[in-house]
């Protein structure tokens, strides 16, 4: 009778310090979230600052490399990529109409996901 008190008392200790690391994990994750998000929405802020100080080229750069990440990013959902490659193609003709004319990026190159990882593997 006691063997089985000590047995279920180990089990339930093991099983609470095991949940609050899984709760300390958790959280950490969360975290990351919040910073790839961020990363995305800052560059988009970042170009924006760009135009309005007037280096359209700089907010350019900034734009074809966000654009670029999302890509790569979108690629390694092949399922996803036909669903979503339409609207990343939007958000950034959107984004690059705020430039002008003479500011374009060939969306056509790498509409396909077995083009983007002919240069990615």
């Amino acid at each position: 009778m006691e063997n089985i008190l000590l047995v279920t008392s180990i089990i339930i200790i093991v099983f609470g310090i095991l949940q609050i690391v899984l709760f300390f994990k958790v959280w950490g994750m969360t975290n990351d979230v919040r910073k790839i998000k961020n990363n995305t929405i800052n560059s988009f802020d970042e170009a924006h600052k760009q135009i309005i100080i007037g280096n359209k080229d700089k907010a350019f750069e900034i734009y074809k490399y966000s654009y670029v990440k999302e890509l790569i990013k979108l690629s390694e959902l092949p399922g996803d990529f036909k669903y979503n490659y339409p609207r990343l193609v939007e958000k950034y003709k959107y984004e690059l109409s705020k430039l002008g004319e003479g500011y374009s990026i060939d969306f056509s190159e790498y509409d396909a996901v077995n083009k983007i990882r002919k240069v990615t593997e």
